[in-house]
């Protein structure tokens, strides 16, 4: 199967994902599912994305913002939007898992973040019935932070955060992403913010703020 050989082959440096943060209390993005071409450990894959990339941008909001979310469908399949770890409505067009946007429609997303939220890493990934767990399988999936405002000031402001996305999947030789059932675990390839076994550059002494989600 591709890429099995180079597991213990040493990437490029850590990439991190776009961050789209909210400012005067709104978060407004447009996410595009849609299927891309990317290069994993030198070789072409194909998979699904938010915006062409694996994985998707971080969203970074704060307490008591509205988070706004375009989402786009450019897949050949009915999508939705989840968040994994908010406290927000499940109704309407909130966190509602129940909607299905089809191929070729969009929807927009309203997520009204209580004055209170506990800041923390957060994950969005899309959860329609029957085509969730394929298409966050191929690739669908990104962090999303609550940050306190407080954070802005004093150590934490100063010390370099890094943000990072486990993610596993598997391909066939034609670099084709493989039905979740279909496959084995032991053949899986695990990637960093869709990278194989990059390079995470630190200083002597420095200290670092790591926020890791894992979305396999």
């Amino acid at each position: 199967p591709l890429l099995t050989g180079r597991a213990r082959a040493a990437g490029a440096t850590l990439a991190e994902p776009e961050m789209l943060r909210s400012s005067n209390g709104l978060l407004d993005v447009t996410l595009r599912a849609e299927p891309a071409t990317v290069s994993i450990g030198g070789q072409a894959c194909h998979v699904l994305t938010y915006n062409g990339s694996i994985p998707g941008p971080t969203l970074v909001a704060h307490p008591g913002d509205l988070i706004r979310i375009r989402l786009v469908n450019g897949l050949d399949a009915q999508t939705n939007l989840h968040t994994h770890g908010l406290h927000v409505s499940g109704e309407g067009n909130a966190d509602n898992v129940m909607i299905h946007v089809h191929p070729g429609e969009e929807f927009i997303y309203e997520l009204e973040l209580p004055a209170d939220h506990v800041p923390g890493t957060n994950w969005y990934h899309p959860h329609v019935h029957g085509n969730g767990a394929a298409q966050i399988f191929a690739g669908m999936a990104g962090m999303l932070i609550i940050r306190h405002r407080g954070e802005l000031a004093g150590g934490l402001a100063r010390m370099r955060e890094r943000t990072m996305v486990l993610h596993a999947t598997q391909f066939s030789d034609a670099g084709d992403v493989l039905p979740p059932l279909a496959t084995d675990q032991r053949m899986h390839v695990r990637l960093l913010n869709g990278q194989l076994n990059p390079t995470i550059d630190i200083a002597p002494g420095e200290m670092q703020r790591w926020r890791m989600v894992n979305t396999a």
